[in-house]
């Protein structure tokens, strides 16, 4: 249904700078159009003063659409709000085929105006989700989490290479060369030189640092010097040293950024200027078998409001998991890939949550059991990335259902489940 056929749509083209406005009223006429106004406090105030005085001429309501564009949107959606004007948030995906839908080839900032307020009138769609405080503070610091992640492994990976071209043996000694120990090491004594004519026990206090004991420590200084003594004539202590130097306390500041970004979130969440139910529903998500607190965060940041999706499969498709169609006459392909239109990183939470419920802990036990044996199921008849992607829709579906019905996973058997959906049926 067209909803804001008989309303005054008032379009607006948003950028970094300043925005474009343009009206129309419920039988097509324009009311104004090419309204230019700076994105400031004065430039916005002007465009409210604007439709305020639109509203005192005309008895029809008013509904303002812009698109979602970036975070240029925020502050005037907010302010449209706060002086109680309706407004909705449009996909550009959905202005664009209106765009393209004329036959003149024309782009600018008016032109755009229009065919936000075309889109609005003419199509039957449903508006962006305009997310909370809460989520907005989550959904930063999910970017935020993840652009530093991403960065940090980066120097792991240039750490490593750097290794593994002149002191190739270091790896041997420790299986993490990224681990605290490695780091501070890595930090005190950069080359192999360093190292043989450091004191023992500074050598011995650093490997302690990994709390396995004196004879460890111990048995991997003996192993170190016999690396370093290999690596000595291939080394160059040129500028590699220093690399190395920068690459570690790069790396440590990245981690330290982690943790503290880690600890202000988990604050935040337990505090009062976090909504309950953003708490609860977290709370929920962590219930299920699998997922930490960094996916449920992830997660639920990207999505918003679960209560805006009929069924998971709505949610497979808005994170860009569902395969592409590609059908003409009788030709219908078989091997397509997901669409990916969606959010990378929720798509990458979600392949991480399913990794980790196929997993098991270091003692062997399975981390969920009925993931793991749906997986096996799959694997049978399909290749162990297909399978894997069955599973990811199996996890959305799984937390779809939490958080709809608002109670804790469970982890019970699929008997013991249909047998309660029987006497749950039959009540």
């Amino acid at each position: 249904m067209l909803i804001y056929r008989n309303y005054i749509v008032i379009g607006i083209d948003v950028s970094s700078k300043f925005h474009v406005a343009s009206a129309i009223d419920p039988d097509g006429r324009k009311l104004f159009s090419n309204f230019k106004f700076d994105n400031n406090f004065d430039g916005i105030g002007s465009f409210i003063k604007k439709i305020n005085e639109l509203k005192q001429s005309v008895q029809t309501n008013i509904v303002c659409a812009l698109e979602s564009t970036g975070a240029y949107h925020l502050t005037l959606l907010k302010s449209i709000s706060v002086h109680g004007f309706e407004n909705i948030l449009v996909n550009p995906l959905i202005t664009n085929s209106s765009r393209k839908s004329t036959v003149r080839k024309v782009k600018n900032d008016n032109f755009d105006t229009f065919a936000i307020i075309d889109a609005v009138r003419n199509q039957d769609f449903k508006p962006s989700i305009v997310a909370s405080s809460s989520i907005m503070a989550l959904r930063q610091f999910v970017r935020d989490y993840y652009t530093y992640s991403n960065e940090c492994t980066k120097y792991k990976l240039k750490l490593r290479t750097l290794l593994d071209s002149f002191w190739n043996e270091y790896s041997s000694v420790f299986s993490n060369i990224s681990n605290m120990t490695s780091l501070t090491l890595l930090k005190s004594f950069p080359s192999p030189k360093s190292i043989i004519e450091a004191d023992k026990s500074d050598i011995i206090d650093i490997l302690l640092i990994s709390k396995k004991g004196l004879k460890y420590a111990n048995s991997a200084y003996d192993k170190l010097l016999v690396v370093c003594q290999h690596s000595l004539d291939v080394f160059s202590t040129v500028y590699f040293d220093c690399a190395i130097r920068q690459y570690v306390d790069t790396i440590i500041n990245f981690e330290a950024t982690l943790n503290n970004l880690k600890q202000y979130v988990t604050d935040f969440i337990n505090s009062d200027k976090c909504d309950s139910k953003v708490r609860t529903n977290l709370d929920l998500l962590i219930s299920i078998s699998g997922i930490g607190p960094i996916s449920a965060i992830t997660v639920l940041a990207e999505i918003s409001d679960f209560s805006s999706f009929k069924n998971y499969k709505k949610i497979i498709a808005f994170f860009g998991m569902d395969p592409k169609v590609v059908q003409s006459g009788q030709f219908t392909a078989k091997h397509t890939p997901v669409t990916k239109c969606g959010s990378h990183i929720a798509r990458r939470a979600i392949y991480t949550i399913a990794l980790r419920c196929i997993s098991k802990t270091r003692n062997g036990v399975l981390i969920n059991s009925n993931i793991r044996s749906y997986y096996d199921a799959k694997c049978v008849s399909k290749a162990k990335k297909v399978a894997l992607g069955h599973v990811m829709h199996k996890v959305v579906s799984i937390m779809f259902s939490v958080i709809k019905n608002q109670k804790p996973y469970e982890l019970i058997t699929k008997d013991e489940h249909i047998s309660r959906f029987n006497l749950q049926k039959t009540a």
